[in-house]
């Protein structure tokens, strides 16, 4: 991960388990990555995952959302 650090959500708390069991096994340091349930619709959620992020990893440099991806639909740039 060359230093960064991933703070992954879904709106499914078993989603996130998931990805941060996944990852606990390749080796990365407990402390570059962490997971919470967040449903972007719900502003109590937002702001939640925001300070968690901040408070466990300092700030936020990228954000990356595929919130509303529909893969029923196709990648996103075709639709």
């Amino acid at each position: 991960m060359d230093g960064a650090k991933v703070m992954i959500s879904s709106r499914k708390s078993s989603n996130v388990e998931k990805a941060v069991t996944e990852l606990s096994k390749t080796g990365i340091p407990s402390g570059h990555f962490g997971g919470i349930q967040c449903h972007v619709g719900n502003k109590e959620d937002r702001t939640r995952l925001i300070e968690k992020t901040v408070k466990d990893f300092g700030g936020i440099d990228i954000l990356i959302s595929n919130a509303a991806a529909n893969p029923h639909m196709g990648p996103a740039l075709e639709v």
